[in-house]
């Protein structure tokens, strides 16, 4: 397990005001995070996640795609990001998350 590295991070997000019924705001976003590991033999940690937020009063849905290699919860053991890694291999996980605020 490598002990040390440095993380890299880049958004893009782009906020809707809109009046569909009861959606009244989406906002898209695409996140981009590198994680560069200390020890060379190991493969960098990559998560990138595009989707949307779509607001409906107190309910909010998160609508995205994540695509990881060598990432923590996509293919490295539970909670171990700074792993070995995987090699090569992209892995995708398509992601719906419903909060209600009360």
């Amino acid at each position: 397990m490598a002990s040390r590295g440095t993380l890299l991070v880049a958004n893009l997000a782009r906020d809707f005001k809109i009046h569909w019924g009861p959606v009244t705001n989406l906002l898209c976003y695409n996140d981009y995070s590198v994680l560069l590991k200390d020890k060379n033999e190991f493969d960098n940690s990559m998560l990138n996640t595009l989707g949307c937020l779509v607001s409906t009063g107190p309910i909010y849905t998160y609508i995205d795609s994540i695509a990881g290699k060598s990432a923590t919860f996509i293919d490295d053991p539970p909670g171990t990001g700074m792993w070995k890694g995987s090699g090569d291999e992209w892995e995708a996980r398509f992601n719906i998350n419903l909060e209600y605020y009360f």
